[in-house]
C-alpha cells in the first residue's frame, strides 16, 4: 500500500509538471500545443486525485480550470461540430467534478445541440444540467438506446473519422453512462446490467486500451461506494403466485450464481401471476414482476421473456440446418461423394440434377441465421415508459415459426438428395429404415433419378412428408421408435 501511495504521488507531480502555461496540456510533452481532450482527461485526473485527498497544487487546478471555462477557444476550427460539442460537454463534467457547476452553459448547448450530441456527450451534461425535462429526455435516450439483454446492456454511438479525437470506444461510452446513471437514477435497472456488459468485456481482467480502463475504472468505483461497499449476507427467495419457488444465500463477495429452472407446465398452470422475488439481509432488495403468460406458436404457454429460450432454438434451428445443408453438398460433389455423379445428373454436362435444390437449401439456411439474432435488439419502451424494456416474446416466436418452417424445408431436400443417391448406388440395397422413407417419399410424387425436370413440386412434396411426420413415421415403422 505505501509503495501503491508513493508511485501515485510521483505520478500525480509528473503530470502537474507536464502543465503548458495556458493551462492546457499536449499529447507528448511541455511546451508542444495544448491538445483539447488530452486537456480535459489530464485535469479530470488531477481534479479525481484532489477529490480523493492526495495533494494537488492548487494553482496548477486554477490554470487547467480556466482552460476548461474557455475549451472552446482552444479547439482547432477543422474539428467537425460533433467532437467539438463532445469536448464542451466533458469539460462541464470535469468542471462540475471540481465544484464548478455551470449548468446555464450546459443547457445553452444542450438546448442548440440535444439532436446530434453522442451518448458520451449526453452522460456528461446530465449531472451538470438542471432541468427537470431535459432530465427525463436524457434518461430516454439511454433506455432507448441500450442494446439490452438478460444480464447485460451495452451501448454504441459514432463520431464518425474524427473519434479518435476523442480516443472514443463502445466501452468508454458504457462507462461514461454508467458513471452518469449511478449520479443521476441509481434506482435504474440497467445500472447492473451496464456493470454485468463492462465485466463481460473485459480480457484477462482489463478493457482495450488506458482510456477504457481510467474511465470504466471510475464508473466502477462510484458503483462499489454505492451500492457494494457492504459486504453481502442476504437470502434471495422466489415465488410463483402463492408457491415458494426457490432460495439462495449469498454469503461474502463472489462471482457465483444461483439459478432455479421452473417447468414450463408449471408456468402454464399458474395462468397470469406474478412471480416474486425477495432479497433478506444486508443490501435487502424486495420486488415483484408481473409475468402474463402469452399463447405461441401451436397453443404453447410461453412466459414473457422466453424470447432467450426461443433464440436458443433459433440457433439450433440455423446450426441443424447448417449441418443438413453440407451433407447435401456433398452428395452433390463428384470429389466427395465417392463415385457418384455430379450433382447426381442424370447426364452430368447436360443435366444439372439437384443443383439448384441445393442453392434453395443455401438461401434457406442463410435466412435462418439471420433469423437467429435475437429479437431484444429492437426492444424499445413504450406506454410513456411504462412498459420500460418489453421482451419481444412474440416476435421472437414467429421468428421460430418461420425458422421452423425453413428448417423443414431444408430436410426435406436432403430426404430428396439422399433418396436420389442410395438409388444411384444400385444394385446395393440400403437398410430397412432408408428403403422405407424413400417409398413414402415417391408415393407421394418425388420421383428417383432421371432428367432434368421441374423440380418445384417434387420439393413440395418432400416437405409435406416432413411436415406431416410421413418420414418419422415410415422409418420408425421399419426399426422401431427413434431417440
Amino acid at each position: 500500500a505505501a509503495a501503491l501511495e508513493a508511485s501515485m504521488r510521483r505520478d500525480l507531480d509528473g503530470l502537474a509538471r507536464l502543465q503548458n502555461d495556458d493551462g492546457g496540456f499536449s499529447w507528448w510533452r511541455r511546451g508542444d500545443v495544448s491538445e483539447p481532450f488530452t486537456t480535459v482527461a489530464a485535469m479530470q485526473a488531477l481534479v479525481s486525485a484532489k477529490n480523493a485527498g492526495y495533494p494537488v497544487a492548487q494553482q496548477k487546478l486554477d490554470l487547467g480550470l480556466s482552460y476548461l471555462r474557455d475549451i472552446e477557444s482552444f479547439v482547432p476550427e477543422w474539428y467537425d461540430a460533433g467532437i467539438r460539442d463532445s469536448l464542451s460537454a466533458y469539460a462541464l463534467h470535469v468542471r462540475n467534478l471540481a465544484g464548478e457547476r455551470d449548468s446555464a452553459k450546459a443547457k445553452a448547448l444542450y438546448d442548440r445541440a440535444a439532436d446530434s450530441l453522442g451518448l458520451d456527450a449526453l452522460a456528461w451534461l446530465w449531472p451538470v444540467l438542471d432541468d427537470a425535462t431535459i432530465d427525463a429526455s436524457i434518461e430516454r435516450v439511454f433506455l432507448n438506446r441500450a442494446t439490452d439483454t438478460a444480464g447485460a446492456a451495452t451501448f454504441a454511438t459514432d463520431y464518425g473519422e474524427q473519434a479518435y479525437l476523442l480516443a472514443y470506444s463502445d466501452r468508454r461510452t458504457d462507462g461514461v453512462i454508467l458513471d452518469a446513471l449511478v449520479t443521476q437514477r441509481p434506482g435504474s435497472d440497467l445500472i447492473p446490467k451496464v456493470v454485468q456488459g463492462l465485466l463481460g468485456n473485459q480480457i484477462k481482467g482489463r478493457w482495450n486500451n488506458a482510456y477504457e480502463n481510467s474511465f470504466i475504472l471510475l464508473a466502477m468505483q462510484r458503483y462499489f461506494a454505492t451500492f457494494e461497499a457492504a459486504t453481502p449476507d442476504f437470502v434471495a427467495r422466489a415465488w410463483l403466485g402463492d408457491q415458494y419457488a426457490a432460495e439462495h444465500a449469498y454469503r461474502g463477495r463472489t462471482t457465483d450464481r444461483g439459478a432455479t429452472l421452473v417447468p414450463m407446465s408449471d408456468l402454464i398452470g399458474a395462468g397470469d401471476t406474478t412471480l416474486t422475488l425477495a432479497n433478506e439481509g444486508v443490501s435487502a432488495i424486495a420486488f415483484a414482476l408481473t409475468a402474463p403468460i402469452l399463447v405461441g406458436m401451436a397453443g404453447l404457454g410461453v412466459e414473457v421473456g422466453t424470447w432467450y429460450v426461443y433464440n436458443r432454438r433459433l440457433q439450433n434451428a440455423a446450426d441443424v440446418a447448417s449441418i443438413s445443408e453440407r451433407r447435401t453438398d456433398r452428395f452433390l460433389d463428384k470429389s466427395r461423394s465417392h463415385g457418384l455423379n455430379p450433382f447426381l445428373a442424370d447426364d452430368p454436362g447436360v443435366d444439372s440434377g439437384l443443383m439448384i435444390a441445393q442453392y434453395t437449401q443455401a438461401a434457406v439456411v442463410s435466412e435462418l441465421k439471420r433469423l437467429a439474432v435475437p429479437a431484444s435488439v429492437d426492444s424499445i419502451p413504450s406506454s410513456a415508459m411504462q412498459e420500460d424494456h418489453v421482451s419481444m416474446g412474440w416476435s421472437a416466436a414467429r421468428k421460430l415459426r418461420r425458422s421452423v418452417d425453413g428448417l423443414t424445408r431444408v430436410v426435406a431436400i436432403e430426404a430428396m438428395t439422399a433418396a436420389r443417391a442410395l438409388e444411384m448406388r444400385g444394385p446395393l440395397v440400403p437398410a430397412p429404415a432408408s428403403v422405407a422413407v424413400i417409398d413414402t417419399l415417391r408415393a407421394a410424387g418425388v420421383q428417383g433419378p432421371g432428367p432434368d425436370r421441374h423440380l418445384s413440386p417434387e420439393i413440395e412434396a418432400a416437405v409435406e412428408c416432413v411436415r406431416s411426420g410421413a418420414v418419422l413415421a415410415a422409418a420408425e415403422n421399419a426399426i422401431g421408435e427413434l431417440q
